[in-house]
């Protein structure tokens, strides 16, 4: 296993070059694995194996694997990955700045709409276009650092309420201006999920400290994010704002551009991630898997609280 420097002078992320099946029940190497995935928070594996067999193995090292909350983007066969997809047909294409993208994601952390997010995952692409489709990565410990004191002042103690809404989760992107062009077919499905109270609101605070290393994380994913528990619509909305043009400023993102083979793991409790998407009308399919590992950190809404978000959140 040879790891490389740091990924394009960032201080977060690096690459593992020459990974291959029989190096994952060397327990050194595992060691060394999950003690670089706690210190950089992003692994690029490169030029090894990267077989789905392979992708489960490795990720397992990791933690336990969970099958995905939305179930209609598991792989058929395969429930430890999910199948996230960018075609003419089924994708949603989205007008990101001006500019037309199929598979456009926006800054998130996964499943940080439930109780429990999961602890990473590590994405392939398995079929990728010529232009386009890279996946965006900032790191929240090196977003936390670069707050001013006063604002980490006033982060401490914050939560923020998130919850799954399919067509209302883009409010608090400072540097895009989205237009939903069309709408992928399974959002339909999983709008009514979300509808029917499949996905209570949650609350999730808004700075911890990483157990590992003593360091603090920036909790705040602007997709999903809806308000700050116990402040009123106005004044958590702006906090958030403030904190999302510090936390998604494009000079300190990370975009991987997607060589054949590759995986990547990142940090789900971390790292803020997105995909770019791709031109409308290229193929664009990853797989993933999700690392479990509850931070213990999430809850659900009180009954006060809950009452207190529908009156300034949904109307």
């Amino acid at each position: 296993m040879n790891v490389l420097s740091l990924i394009d002078d960032h201080r977060f992320g690096c690459v593992v070059q020459g990974l291959r099946g029989e190096d994952l029940h060397d327990a050194s190497v595992r060691d060394r694995l999950q003690a670089l995935w706690i210190d950089k928070g992003l692994i690029i594996f490169r030029d090894g194996d990267s077989d789905p067999d392979f992708h489960i193995a490795l990720s397992a090292i990791f933690g336990d694997l969970q099958v995905h909350a939305v179930k209609e983007i598991l792989v058929e066969g395969r429930d430890k990955l999910i199948q996230l997809v960018a075609n003419p047909d089924s994708s949603s294409i989205v007008e990101v700045n001006g500019v037309e993208r199929a598979g456009f994601i926006p800054w998130h952390s996964d499943q940080i709409y439930t109780q429990q997010i999961n602890h990473g995952g590590i994405l392939k692409i398995v079929d990728q276009p010529d232009e386009g489709g890279e996946t965006g990565f900032v790191d929240q410990i090196e977003a936390y650092q670069r707050l001013p004191d006063d604002l980490r002042r006033k982060c401490e103690g914050l939560e923020v309420i998130y919850q799954l809404r399919p067509r209302d989760f883009t409010r608090f992107l400072p540097f895009q201006t989205l237009r939903v062009v069309k709408e992928a077919a399974f959002q339909a499905a999983l709008a009514e999920r979300a509808a029917n109270g499949a996905f209570p609101p949650v609350a999730h605070p808004l700075v911890f400290v990483q157990p590992e290393t003593g360091r603090k994380v920036l909790n705040l994913s602007p997709a999903f994010a809806l308000g700050i528990v116990g402040l009123p619509a106005e004044e958590g909305s702006a906090l958030i704002m403030e904190l999302a043009k510090i936390l998604t400023d494009e000079s300190v993102a990370y975009d991987h551009s997607w060589a054949e083979g590759d995986l990547v793991l990142w940090d789900n409790w971390r790292m803020l991630h997105c995909a770019r998407g791709v031109r409308p009308g290229d193929l664009r399919i990853g797989h993933r898997t999700s690392i479990a590992g509850d931070y213990s950190l999430g809850r659900f809404l009180t009954a006060d609280e809950t009452a207190a978000f529908a009156s300034f959140v949904l109307n």
